[in-house]
């Protein structure tokens, strides 16, 4: 016998969770950070390899600063070994774009740059001199590397502008 009652029914309550669940699974979000996560199938093995070299070598620089800053002499050029750890992250980052060099992934990466601007005046808490001059390096870091690309004049400015308001937002914050 069918209950009236729907809410009590396990079985028919658990088919729009089930629904819900795969429909969130084969998302956008997902697929999208899974490609970031395994940088797509958009790339050449020859621009995986270069890709992932140049997050090692991030890493490894990063690490090393991060060794360091465990000896005695750190202390006397903390600010500006701090301050290359996003200078080299903003770097690689310049380099990846370089290296896709097309449309749909640079949108992907210069939000990267939004991220390294962020991190660089509100969480690194690097003196305001030493974080606006990394900040400004890196910017037109990006402006350099957005211009070697053939994009749209409408996805330069708009990624420009943000990354530009997003610095000044940040000098702002510091």
């Amino acid at each position: 016998m069918k209950s009236e009652f729907t809410y009590l029914n396990r079985e028919s309550n658990m088919q729009p969770i089930a629904d819900t669940f795969s429909a969130y699974i084969n998302s956008l979000p997902w697929q999208t950070g899974l490609n970031i996560l395994l940088l797509g199938d958009l790339l050449t093995s020859r621009e995986f390899y270069d890709l992932v070299s140049i997050r090692v070598l991030v890493f490894l620089v990063i690490l090393g600063i991060i060794g360091w800053s465990y000896h005695r002499s750190f202390i006397r050029y903390m600010q500006p070994a701090i301050s290359l750890v996003p200078l080299i992250a903003g770097l690689g980052v310049a380099i990846m774009i370089l290296i896709i060099q097309s449309e749909e992934r640079y949108n992907q990466y210069y939000v990267g740059f939004i991220i390294i601007f962020i991190y660089i005046h509100v969480l690194l808490r690097l003196r305001f001199v030493y974080a606006t001059a990394v900040c400004w390096f890196i910017f037109f870091l990006f402006v350099y590397a957005s211009l070697q690309i053939d994009l749209p004049v409408v996805s330069f400015i708009n990624s420009t502008f943000f990354s530009g308001v997003c610095q000044i937002c940040g000098m702002v914050a510091s």
